[in-house]
């Protein structure tokens, strides 16, 4: 089936049907835009680090030597080229050691998934 000839309400049961399946290999964790999730398993996974609990303000994942790592995506279109990050929660407190920022442009991002074999 083309998207083109779905539904809205098919595209958004599709849509639910892939977030649930990402969260069940584990990829995202929550039913939310899943930019955020894959960004934190993405970077979790290249630097061996621990995700914290979702609920978790100040940082979202723990390395090895104890290391609190806020980590952040964010997605460049051409319809909306900012690279400005989301709130970074709990900043004054310094709740976070190190920053992992990934910017992902849209046509890159279409790319790697297309070729991605996770």
């Amino acid at each position: 089936m083309y998207l083109k000839e779905m539904r809205i309400k098919e595209l958004l049961q599709l849509q639910v049907s892939i977030t649930n399946e990402l969260k069940s290999r584990g990829v995202v964790r929550t039913q939310n835009n899943p930019l955020g999730d894959y960004t934190e398993w993405l970077v979790a996974n290249a630097l061996d680090l621990k995700l914290e609990a979702n609920s978790k303000a100040g940082y979202d994942g723990l390395s090895k030597t104890g290391v609190r790592v806020q980590i952040k995506g964010r997605r460049v279109t051409p319809k909306n080229n900012s690279r400005q990050l989301s709130a970074i929660r709990k900043y004054d407190e310094q709740d976070f050691d190190e920053l992992a920022a990934y910017s992902y442009r849209m046509r890159w991002l279409a790319n790697m998934l297309r070729t991605e074999n996770m």
